[in-house]
């Protein structure tokens, strides 16, 4: 691959790393070509509402079509030094059907790729994909954090949609992409017989547990700590309208057990 052909590889960034796509591209770059080949500087990815949705609290999101016989498209970031330890990527993901938000799986011949590069996108490795085997929804997740140790200084991820047969036709959604140095994993860190309301905040949050809690705190997705307070209480209701809107992880530790879940601040 002629590498002089993508500008992308000249740009960079800082890490922390949080893209909401809000000003498409957000200092990502497209390109087109068969997989591990991106070329050019032009691809049919775009910005749209995530899961065709206005009122979806992401607002606005990177968006492909996945359909037709010809799909080769790539969304590619700006380079990123992760040689300081340990870091975290995590995004959203939603699927609907073509310019609709009513929920559907992709084809049997189609997927889309996470990808990596450290080599100025001379090679290509794939640190996971969603095909027809995935589940998708179209409202949008979080998905499975991706913990990523022993990287270098010149670091870029590149999304590759394909598709080669003329099937169903679907709109893939990509927002909240970020690249932490503290883990935003929600999935596997819960704390048994606890639960947290509302996950939509207005002003105030509360939560039941069966053991006491003792300290609540609230992260913003460049993992920073933005409110701490200590409870030691098993119910609590927490005034959070101080918070900027937008997407917050709140731990709460109990003995030795710390629970994380994703909450929204209107």
């Amino acid at each position: 691959m002629d590498c002089s052909e993508l500008s992308f590889t000249t740009q960079s960034a800082p890490v922390p790393f949080i893209s909401d796509f809000e000003n498409y591209p957000s200092g990502w770059f497209e390109a087109v070509g068969p997989y591990g080949s991106p070329t050019g500087t032009t691809s049919n990815f775009s910005q749209a509402d995530f899961g065709h949705d206005t009122d979806n609290v992401n607002g606005k999101s990177a968006r492909i079509n996945i359909y037709g016989t010809s799909t080769d498209e790539y969304l590619i970031s700006p380079i990123l030094d992760l040689s300081a330890g340990t870091h975290y990527l995590n995004f959203d993901l939603a699927l609907t059907i073509y310019n609709t938000t009513t929920s559907t799986t992709l084809g049997a011949d189609d997927y889309l790729a996470l990808l990596v590069t450290q080599d100025a996108g001379a090679s290509w490795q794939e640190l996971t994909r969603w095909d027809a085997n995935s589940t998708i929804g179209n409202t949008g997740a979080p998905i499975s954090e991706i913990e990523l140790t022993g990287y270098g200084t010149a670091v870029q991820f590149a999304f590759y949609a394909f598709s080669d047969t003329s099937n169903v036709d679907n709109d893939l959604f990509i927002d909240n992409f970020q690249i932490t140095a503290s883990t935003l994993a929600v999935s596997s860190n819960i704390i048994e017989n606890f639960s947290l309301y509302p996950t939509l905040v207005k002003e105030t949050i509360s939560f039941i547990a069966e053991e006491e809690i003792d300290t609540f705190s609230v992260y913003n997705l460049l993992g920073q700590e933005v409110f701490s307070k200590k409870i030691g209480l098993k119910t609590a209701e927490i005034n959070l309208s101080r918070l900027n809107a937008g997407v917050y992880i709140v731990k709460v530790k109990s003995g030795d057990s710390i629970g994380s879940y994703k909450i929204i601040k209107e």
